[in-house]
């Protein structure tokens, strides 16, 4: 089982715009039971088949979805279960016979076993987001990331951790877009553990920031291949994920209702990893260090929401960035030196900026972490 991240953004008339809320199990599972913070969503989800995403709906009274209805969401919003930030999301089966639990399983109790977990993070609409690709962008190659996943080492560019931490104290948000798998032995629970529980810059101890990862629908290493290095899917993959993020940024057409008063700002993280971006956070506000893409972003986050940077490591990466309105200008490569280089359309590549690379935090080699 395994379970996508979740993006909320919400507007000034208090419209909430939701991604997907996507779920798969290894058996069909009748009823799946729903949870933010501890607290139940008045709508449950039905998964119809092994490895298909469960979705919202009352089966043929009502058209399935992948996203809870927005009344959900203002409900959450406004009881509090719902806080700006990070939320811990978790999917639970309800199982009253054969299910996820196998022979002899009943109730949630012995399906809370059997949880898929992820996080829900709401945004505001005037939010600038900036997303990085995983493997060759965070790691040193697109293989070595796997490798270094594997073995729990940290096999990492020089300093993309604390970039990434400084462009979160900067007032953007980032998020994490992989052509991985959502399950199986590469897929997004793994995937997380790394990024945010072994990847760090050395010597300086950066971790990556807690914030969304999405991936491919996949369900299997195989078939994320097959797309990625048969079938050269992934661009597409990302474009088109990157367009439905962005959309969620789009502003509604005005509505009757009033605007739901946000609760106090908090969030719900793993503590460990919390308090390591935190502390990680805190350094980078008052590092004096620079690099081209800080400076291309700016000294604090922009009034303009929505998409507005990227990082990759390849031509497609750089082509689904654009493909979403991110502007040329905005869109960076980090090539094999862990240099920071804008992407220039007219020339078909990176172009370096100032000979300046990603903040030094440290050789990210394969040491140990």
């Amino acid at each position: 089982m395994a379970a996508l991240d979740i993006i909320v953004v919400r507007h000034p008339d208090g419209t909430l715009c939701s991604s997907d809320w996507r779920v798969v199990f290894r058996s069909a599972v009748p009823e799946v039971r729903v949870s933010i913070n501890g607290t139940a969503l008045p709508e449950r989800m039905r998964a119809a088949a092994a490895d298909a995403p469960a979705q919202f709906g009352d089966g043929d009274a009502e058209t399935p979805r992948l996203v809870p209805s927005e009344a959900t969401l203002r409900a959450l919003l406004e009881s509090g279960a719902m806080l700006p930030g990070r939320n811990a999301i978790s999917y639970t089966p309800a199982m009253g016979g054969k299910g996820e639990g196998g022979e002899g399983s009943h109730g949630i109790g012995d399906g809370a076993a059997h949880s898929a977990v992820a996080h829900l993070h709401l945004w505001e609409s005037s939010t600038a987001a900036v997303v990085f690709d995983v493997d060759g962008t965070v790691t040193q190659a697109d293989i070595s990331g796997h490798i270094g996943q594997q073995l729990g080492v940290p096999l990492l560019h020089r300093g993309v951790c604390e970039l990434a931490c400084r462009l979160e104290a900067r007032g953007y948000a980032v998020f994490f877009l992989s052509a991985r798998p959502l399950a199986g032995p590469t897929g997004i629970a793994s995937t997380r553990h790394f990024l945010f529980r072994v990847a760090r810059d050395s010597p300086s101890g950066f971790g990556l920031p807690p914030c969304p990862v999405l991936t491919t629908p996949h369900t299997s290493t195989l078939s994320a291949l097959m797309d990625e290095v048969v079938l050269k899917a992934s661009a597409r993959f990302k474009a088109d994920t990157l367009r439905r993020i962005a959309s969620l940024f789009t502003p509604p057409q005005p509505a009757s209702t009033a605007a739901a008063a946000l609760p106090g700002d908090s969030a719900i993280a793993d503590a460990p990893t919390a308090a390591a971006a935190t502390a990680a956070t805190a350094t980078a506000t008052a590092a004096t260090a620079t690099s081209p893409a800080l400076e291309a972003c700016g000294a604090v986050s922009p009034c303009r929401g929505g998409l507005y940077a990227g990082f990759g490591n390849r031509a497609k990466d750089a082509t689904a960035y654009l493909s979403a309105d991110i502007p040329p200008s905005h869109v960076f490569i980090i090539n094999a030196k862990s240099r920071v280089a804008l992407w220039s359309q007219g020339h078909g590549g990176g172009r370096q900026r100032g000979g300046e690379g990603v903040p030094a935090g440290g050789s990210g080699g394969g040491g140990g972490g």
